[in-house]
Parts: C-alpha cells; structure tokens; sequence
C-alpha cells in the first residue's frame, strides 16, 4: 500500500500525549509533532492543506502512570482517498518499550505492525540536539509554523 499520494488529503490529524499535572493543555512535543507536520505537508496555520482544504486537528491528553507526562502515546492521520478513508496510527504499547504501527484502507486489509523503541538516556538526547540545532532547517519550519499557528488560535 503506497502511503505518499495519501499525504495530500490528510483530512484529519489526531495526537495523544500522557497527561500532565504540572499545566493543563498540550504538550510542547505534541505541539511540535503538528507543526513538523504542518510544515512537511505544506499546512497554512489555519490548518488548511497547500489547496486551501480543511484539517481537523485535535491535540488531547490521557492518563498513563506508566508513560513520562508529556509524551505522545498515539498519532492518527486520516486521508481521504477516491476508494475512501485511509487511517494510519501509530500507538504506544502498553509495555512502553514499542509502537504498533496500524494502516487501514478499503483498498486492503488492515497491516499492522509492532516495533521495539530503542532507549536512549537524557545525555544521548541533550547531546543530539546540541549538536543538530544549528544546522537544522526542519527544525526552523517546524518552529516558525508553530509561531505562526499559534498567533492565528
């Protein structure tokens, strides 16, 4: 099943972070999840696709004692295709050492999919992002979309 041609109609955008009890509202890695998105697909800040169509996007939380407050436990894109719906999802398990990776169409039977996460400590991560934040241009689309999308709610 080819997934690209699906990324023009995105209709739909649904992300999930473990709730936190420190803030009431998204996540800043939920945030930055809609808008590198946003910005790879060409998304206005009103949430409207390059051709000006609509995108419901909805940011929620749930409780998961044994997930990090703040970080993502599913991510749904929904396109609308000419044989339908497509939906991809992409899910934290609940051992929270790997993610199911679900796509439905009306094209093909559901596939899914299981992969483990590697771990990976705050130095590693510190480290990465040092090193990386300079050069990164995806990183300053994905921010300046959040900036702008942010302006406009």
């Amino acid at each position: 099943l080819a997934l690209r041609p699906a990324l023009a109609r995105v209709r739909s955008l649904s992300v999930v972070h473990a709730e936190r009890s420190d803030h009431r509202g998204a996540s800043a890695e939920a945030e930055l999840l809609v808008g590198w998105l946003a910005a790879r697909l060409g998304w206005r800040p009103a949430f409207t696709d390059a051709a000006g169509k609509s995108v419901q996007v909805d940011v929620s939380s749930a409780a998961r004692p044994d997930v990090i407050p703040g970080c993502m436990l599913s991510v749904e894109v929904i396109a609308d295709l000419p044989a339908g719906a497509l939906r991809a999802r992409v899910d934290r398990d609940t051992d929270g050492e790997h993610l199911s990776w679900t796509v439905e169409s009306p094209a093909a039977p559901a596939q899914v999919r299981r992969f483990a996460t590697p771990r990976r400590d705050d130095a590693e991560l510190v480290e990465r992002a040092i090193r990386s934040f300079q050069a990164d241009q995806l990183l300053r689309e994905t921010l300046a979309f959040c900036r702008s999308w942010k302006t406009h709610a």
